[in-house]
């Protein structure tokens, strides 16, 4: 700052210039208090290589209504400093303020491929102003799979289920899901749409669906053979005191593998923290699996239930492979909880101890 008796002065400021005595943040903080264009045309001439003079020119031009004018300066500012983020969102704003939002997407499709911090500012000018076929074609960037799944989450949060569909389906079509996306969705539509939950589920799993998943059996990967994706239409595992959860190939009652449930004798055990979400329609069923045990102690025995309504028959002691079959019938859609539970002892001697085994779990239609 030019501390003289001209303070304020800006005639006696440009004066001094010409010896090359500048203070640019004097007329600078003057153009910000009162804009126009004058102020703002004398900061590009001394500086015209920085591009963030000629966006000020730019808004400047575009408050007196010099839409002409303001897109030159704002095209120039782009062109010196190619992919900066900072100054191509101030481009993007210009023209969706001036409706030009086709010119934008351009830019705004290379800053998401840049960084995410812009993706609220940008996508909360998609939801307002941009129709949503062209948001995806021409807005969001092929090769990076980030800015999409972004984009899907935001409208989850604020756009609407028709959507938010196509969206989806575009993005799956285009392979820009991962798994941790589809598990954040399927979370979403269980609590939301929990009618298109299964079927999304299955469509995204693809090939890794597993045959009459979701026709002949309700419950993923009921023997244990795949892996795991963290989904909660897939088995979860909540860490429990007192329970260790693990698959192994200790003689499955099919396949290769099975579940093995281990009580380590010192906890009175409730839910063992094994479950997996089923969308169930009216219709009456079976829930059968798989059960083995050896040692299981306490009044109280373990069970598979369908929560909160239906269970298995209680398992203690010691018992070769037993096939279970409840009957059960539902009246109307709903989530429920597919979990392997006991009801906590109300007895001194109540800490479980012993192991089970589960395999070949359906919820199968009854016919």
């Amino acid at each position: 700052m030019l501390m003289t008796v001209y303070d304020g002065d800006l005639k006696a400021e440009e004066a001094f210039c010409r010896f090359l005595v500048c203070d640019p943040a004097r007329i600078g903080n003057h153009a910000k208090k009162s804009p126009n264009i004058q102020d703002f045309t004398a900061l590009v001439k001394r500086d015209p290589h920085f591009p963030f003079e000629w966006t000020d020119l730019g808004g400047a031009y575009a408050a007196k209504g010099k839409k002409a004018e303001a897109e030159v300066c704002f095209r120039n500012a782009v062109a010196m400093s190619p992919r900066w983020p900072p100054v191509m969102i101030r481009a993007v704003d210009f023209y969706f303020q001036t409706g030009n939002w086709k010119a934008a997407l351009p830019l705004t499709m290379d800053v998401l491929d840049q960084v995410p911090d812009y993706d609220t500012h940008i996508f909360e000018r998609y939801l307002k102003s941009v129709p949503l076929h062209d948001a995806l074609d021409s807005g969001l960037p092929r090769g990076n799979p980030r800015p999409a799944r972004s984009w899907l989450a935001y409208l989850v949060a604020y756009g609407t289920w028709p959507d938010i569909q196509r969206t989806w389906n575009w993005a799956t079509n285009h392979g820009l899901i991962n798994v941790a996306t589809a598990n954040s969705f399927v979370t979403w539509l269980l609590m939301k749409h929990p009618a298109d939950a299964p079927n999304i589920w299955k469509e995204y799993l693809g090939p890794w669906s597993e045959d009459g998943y979701l026709k002949t059996n309700y419950v993923f990967n009921g023997g244990f053979e795949k892996g795991y994706t963290g989904c909660l239409m897939d088995w979860t595992f909540q860490p429990t005191e007192g329970v260790e959860i693990k698959i192994e190939e200790n003689q499955p009652a099919e396949g290769k593998l099975c579940m093995r449930v281990r009580f380590d004798g010192e906890h009175n055990v409730g839910p063992t923290g094994l479950r997996q979400d089923v969308v169930l329609g009216p219709g009456k069923y079976h829930l059968k699996a798989r059960i083995r045990t050896e040692g299981l102690t306490t009044d109280q025995g373990i069970q598979l239930r369908l929560s909160p309504e239906w269970g298995s028959e209680e398992f203690l002691g010691t018992r070769p492979w037993t096939a279970v079959d409840t009957p059960f019938t539902v009246t109307q859609l709903k989530v429920y909880h597919l979990e392997l539970v006991r009801t906590p002892s109300f007895r001194f001697g109540n800490r479980i101890q012993g192991t089970l085994w589960l395999d070949d779990v359906r919820i199968e239609p009854a016919s």
